[in-house]
């Protein structure tokens, strides 16, 4: 399938191409075998599964950092983490705009999914503050460096 992303890249029919839930060690391989880096890793990446080390791997390879479940999809009660609702009060935001700013500001681009307009607007409301490196520094104590979706274990 990744060679028809390539060719479709050469061609000019897409402007860029990119792979999903690839880990370091599959992502390792698959490097060797392509032709064309990809431009993104779609993974998942959460305050409770941050994966820096990987980020940098791959931001030291030209790929970007796509984080999907940024909100841990309801597996975790985001909205009741003391350490988010802590930060989230210094700024007048919610925990879910605290772990959303975590990540954007970390450089990685983050799908979130709500069907509520309201919701919506909270998840982009995040760009009217900065987080300091004090909270960045505890909201790393989350990270329990472990995926909240057993079935991407698979590969």
């Amino acid at each position: 399938m990744y060679q028809a992303l390539e060719e479709a890249y050469q061609q000019g029919i897409v402007k860029a191409i990119g792979i999903s839930n690839y880990d370091e060690r599959r992502f390792k391989k698959f490097i060797n075998h392509c032709h064309i880096i990809p431009m993104v890793n779609q993974i998942e990446n959460h305050v409770y599964y941050q994966k820096w080390e990987y980020q940098q791997l791959l931001e030291q390879n030209n790929i970007k950092v796509q984080a999907w479940a940024p909100l841990a999809s309801s597996l975790k009660d985001i909205s009741n983490e003391p350490i988010l609702l802590e930060i989230g009060n210094k700024y007048h935001k919610t925990p879910q705009q605290i772990a959303l700013r975590f990540l954007i500001q970390r450089n990685i681009s983050v799908i979130t999914k709500s069907k509520r307009k309201s919701r919506l607007q909270e998840n982009i409301d995040i760009f009217d503050f900065a987080l300091s490196d004090e909270d960045v520094s505890k909201i790393k104590q989350l990270d329990n460096n472990y995926t909240l979706f057993p079935w991407t274990k698979m590969f």
